[in-house]
């Protein structure tokens, strides 16, 4: 088999870390870089031992697939313009601006049978597949309810076109429905914007169809960065650290007590921490996309989960707007 020949759309942060992987990854041929800022894409492009490209047209004729990385705004374009040229994308998230964009871009990759990848990079998290695999093997029980923490550390003066409800809050949206394993239905949102001109804290709240309810608070606000999501579920609590990669579990009974002295309860807990093999989501996600590409599986994340995300999205901020529940549905 011909190594997939693989270029990189973008050359900002997350661009950087794209080209850095790619230059890593010998199952691949890495084709170059591809930047309006020639001098930003050119140091880059030596950096990583590649080509630079200052037409998007130019690297098409000479890759098999792209990975994008460029401003929320432009992934519809140049997502758009990949695919009519024959090629298979993996677009950063959110996959596009809006629901109707998203919509059309999937459309676009059903049509052609290509390969249309999102940038949910925590669905690559082992902690996340970890997490997965044994909700789906029973070991905690059915999951009741779900709260998650997704605040500070991020570069907010970096993100312009989107607030903190597309920038951080979709990570905790599409980690939810994919560990919830059901749609959400309806949306709640409750912020405000602090420092920025959109809003920079939110607190959403999901009702999914099959009973479990999630809440996550985000901000770009607090000053230390928190990654984690708490699992109540009807045989443990699992909490997950995305950060440190660990997976916390417990559980606790209680002995018989004295009903007249409620000040001491004897409380016996069971908590277990499972530090993970720690690996790079985005070196992983890249990898799958690959696989992806090679026909070996389907991505783990379909442009259709990026619509669903981008669908629940747009009902927060609504929400949020508004000062009412929105139904997902309506939308």
């Amino acid at each position: 088999m011909d190594k997939v020949k693989l270029g990189v759309v973008g050359t900002g942060i997350m661009g950087q870390n794209h080209a850095r992987i790619c230059s890593e990854l010998q199952d691949i041929k890495f084709s170059g870089v591809c930047d309006l800022d020639k001098a930003v894409g050119r140091r880059v492009a030596k950096r990583c031992g590649t080509n630079f490209y200052s037409s998007f047209n130019k690297m098409l004729k000479d890759v098999d697939a792209v990975t994008i990385a460029t401003p929320t705004v432009t992934h519809f374009k140049l997502a758009t313009q990949a695919l009519e040229a024959g090629k298979h994308v993996l677009v950063e998230k959110p996959i596009c601006a809006d629901i109707s964009s998203a919509q059309k871009l999937c459309d676009t990759a059903s049509q052609l049978g290509l390969v249309l990848s999102v940038g949910h990079v925590e669905r690559h998290n082992p902690v996340v597949e970890y997490a997965k695999c044994e909700l789906d093997r029973g070991s905690y029980g059915n999951i009741i309810s779900m709260s998650g923490r997704r605040v500070g550390g991020a570069a907010s003066d970096r993100v312009h076109d989107v607030g903190v409800v597309f920038d951080l809050g979709i990570h905790e949206i599409d980690i939810c429905r994919y560990l919830a394993g059901s749609e959400v239905e309806k949306v709640g949102a409750f912020g405000g914007a602090h420092r920025h001109k959109l809003e920079d804290f939110v607190t959403l709240m999901l009702d999914f169809a099959n009973g479990i309810c999630a809440s996550i608070e985000i901000n770009w606000l607090t000053p230390l960065k928190i990654r984690k999501l708490g699992l109540t579920c009807s045989k443990a609590h699992a909490e997950i650290d995305y950060l440190t990669q660990k997976v916390q579990i417990s559980s606790g009974s209680i002995r018989d007590y004295d009903v007249s002295d409620m000040s001491y309860l004897p409380w016996v807990y069971d908590i277990r921490t499972i530090p993970l093999k720690k690996q790079e989501p985005l070196k992983r996600e890249l990898r799958d996309f690959v696989d992806a590409v090679n026909r070996v599986h389907a991505p783990l994340v379909t442009g259709e989960d990026g619509l669903a995300a981008v669908r629940i999205a747009e009902a927060a901020i609504k929400s949020y707007k508004e000062k009412r529940i929105i139904d997902v549905r309506e939308l």
